[in-house]
This record gives C-alpha cells, structure tokens and sequence, in this order.
C-alpha cells in the first residue's frame, strides 16, 4: 500500500503549536530573548525637559544649543556669591544664551523663599536650587513651578545652596529677582518674640550636672501658648520637672516639640493643630514654681537641637537696588579704577583689579553695585559708581 499523504495545512498547523509551545518554554529554559524598548524618559526638572526637547529638535549639536548648556554649567560651576535677602534687578538679552547662578549659606530650621517677576514679554525661565557637596557634584533638590515662578524650601543639614537662574533660548526681558530667608517656625508665645527668651539653649543646670535642652520665653501667665506649625498632639502630661506638658510631632520635618510649665493644657492626645492654634497657657508648673510664669520650648530629633535658628525672625527686608537700572544691558567700561569682586559688599573676595577703561557688561544690578561680565568670561559685582557707557569712557580719555 502506498503511503498516505498528509494535508499541508495539518502541518503547519503542528509546526504553529510546536513553536509556541517553544516560546512559552524559552523563558524556563533562560534562553529567552526580550524585545528591545526605550526607556521612557521622564525628566528631572522643567529645565532638563527642556534640554531634552533642543536634542530632540536637533538643536543642542547646533552653536547656539552648546551655549546654552555651557552657560548653564557655568552658572553652576562659577557662582557670585550673596548674603539672604537679596533682591536684584536684571536683564536677559534675547540675543544670547545666558544662565545666572548664585550662591548663598543657609541653616537648618530656616524657609528660604525665591521668587522672579518678569516684565514684558514672559519667556520660559527655570530656577532650580542645589546643594553644595564636598568632592561631589552639586544635589539638585528643587525646581519652581514654571507658572508661579516662587520656589520654598526649608534644608535638612546647614550647607551652602546654589540657585540657577536660566531663560529659553532667543527670549529676552527684564526681571526682579527676590530671594528671601525666614524662620522655619511661627514663635510658640502669641505677641512674644526672641526679647523674651532670656535662658538660652545649652546653659548649664543643677550647678552643671545637666544643660538646658530648649529655651524660657517668659510672659505673663495665661499667655497662649501656640502651635509652631501643623502638628500631631502626642503626650499631654504632668510631670515632676515639666510640671504640665504637651508634646507635638512635626511630621514634615520629624521634631518633636516640647512645652513645658505650662498653666493649662487645651488640647488632647491624637489632635491636631495647625501654627497658631492654641495648645495651653503659660505658667510655672513643675519645677519652675519658684520662677515668673515662662514657657520651656524645646526641639528634639535624635537629641535636643537649639530652637534658636527655628524661632529667629529674617534679618531685615531685601531693598531695592540703588544703582541706575537705565545701565542693565548696555555695554559699558569701567571710568574708575575698581574692583571686581565675587559678591556684594567688601568683605567678599577680590576676583582682580580693574584699571580705568576696563570693558565689560551690566547684567543686573543689586544695592551699589552691578553685576557684569568681563570679555574674558570673569562673572562679578562691580562698584555702581565706577561704572560708565563705553562712549563716555572713551570720551573722556
């Protein structure tokens, strides 16, 4: 009998179950092969999106693409250096790629708030904040939003911070920058202040044997004791030291908040209260029965830390600049002998000496001075009165 012939659909049919049969095997088997995808980008900040869409456009590769990050690094690399507040008047140039950066100590238990207003037309402009690191390169922690232009942020350790200032290429405009720093904390006694501490972290008690682990805001009894920030109520006690006491826990920030002599108690276990809200009186509970009716505030996050730096109001209000605003933008050059230096005021570090007719660029101006470039590069402040258009430089030559 002749062999009988198979239907060449019944075929493929089989060698069909036998390679799925094979790929469902692969992966026991570790010799599967995955198919190879791009990773999704997500960007970092509204900066780096925007340097993702230059590469995208193709534009990063082009002269005007490599400006705009080499200036960005340098801002960064190269910043002036400013004491908190600050507040400046600038310019950016439509026609050229331009990054600012600035540098600035902040403490922890401090709100630095920065904010930029624009005038004309509005470009894209993006702030964000580094923190310094010893042998590394600067930790990016925060962006503003792109629409209100404000950026808050409180540090966790006492470092030096830097901020980036930087518009989208071809725009240009002028602008008001204001950099503001605060206490982290509302003041815990209502219509009290700093006046009133008058027994300081760290000073000793029991002839020595212990330190003062918070601060005594003395007031007249009764007084409210108030919440320093929104809080969780955790212990509401009475205790052989503390007399009457609340403890708060600050979750944002993980302190734990300590009021102690307190004449009355006005909250309870499990509540919470936003800053202001009252959380007992002042008194002299406890050990302080013979002292005037004071409030003892303490911080505590693994240890006690000085409230000092938490409580301390601004130091003053940022004023506005003095210098002739009519000189942002212009080419000019120096009609003095002067000095450029690496931030306001002359305790700041002396970047070279300037002689008479020394060309250069205002870009901003703040208190007395400007802040220029030089045709080598250099970024600095410059004395306001040594500064002239370039025309009435040469003029008087």
């Amino acid at each position: 009998m002749a062999p009988s012939r198979r239907d060449p659909r019944s075929v493929r049919a089989v060698r069909r179950i036998i390679a799925v049969a094979l790929v469902l095997a692969a992966p026991l088997a570790g010799c599967a092969r995955e198919e190879i995808v791009p990773e999704t980008y997500l960007p970092s900040s509204a900066w780096d999106e925007y340097r993702r869409s230059l590469q995208d456009a193709g534009l990063a590769g082009t002269a005007l693409g490599g400006d705009w990050r080499r200036v960005a690094d340098a801002a960064i690399a190269v910043p002036v250096d400013i004491d908190l507040p600050y507040v400046e008047r600038g310019t950016f140039d439509s026609r050229e790629a331009h990054a600012f950066g600035y540098r600035f100590p902040v403490a922890r238990g401090q709100r630095v708030q920065i904010e930029l207003r624009l005038d004309g037309p509005v470009p894209e402009v993006f702030l964000d904040v580094y923190r310094e690191r010893e042998e590394e390169a600067p930790l990016h922690i925060a962006s503003a939003d792109a629409a209100s232009r404000q950026l808050i942020f409180e540090p966790r350790a006492d470092a030096d911070y830097l901020l980036r200032l930087q518009p989208e290429l071809l725009r240009g405009g002028d602008f008001e920058l204001t950099v503001q720093v605060d206490a982290a904390l509302t003041f815990p006694v209502a219509d009290h202040g700093m006046p009133d501490v008058w027994s300081e972290f760290g000073a000793p008690r029991d002839g020595g044997r212990r330190s003062h682990h918070g601060v005594d805001i003395f007031a007249a009894r009764g007084t409210a004791a108030v919440a320093v920030t929104r809080a969780y109520v955790r212990r509401v006690r009475e205790q052989n030291l503390g007399g009457l006491t609340v403890w708060l826990h600050d979750r944002k920030r993980n302190l734990h908040l300590y009021y102690a002599h307190l004449d009355e108690q006005l909250v309870e276990p499990g509540q919470w209260v936003n800053a202001g809200d009252i959380v007992g009186r002042v008194g002299n509970t406890g050990n302080a029965r013979t002292t005037p009716p004071h409030l003892h505030f303490a911080i505590y996050s693994n240890g006690p830390i000085n409230p000092d730096v938490f409580l301390r109001p601004t130091r003053g209000t940022p004023r506005a600049p003095r210098a002739d605003l009519t000189m942002l933008g212009e080419f000019a050059a120096t009609d003095a002998s002067t000095t450029l230096r690496a931030g306001l005021g002359r305790s700041a570090p002396n970047l070279a000496d300037l002689m008479r007719g020394t060309p250069l660029r205002v870009w901003a101006a703040a208190g007395d001075s400007y802040r220029v470039s030089l045709p080598d590069g250099s970024v600095g402040f410059v004395a306001a009165n040594s500064v002239g258009l370039a025309s009435d430089s040469a003029n008087n030559d």
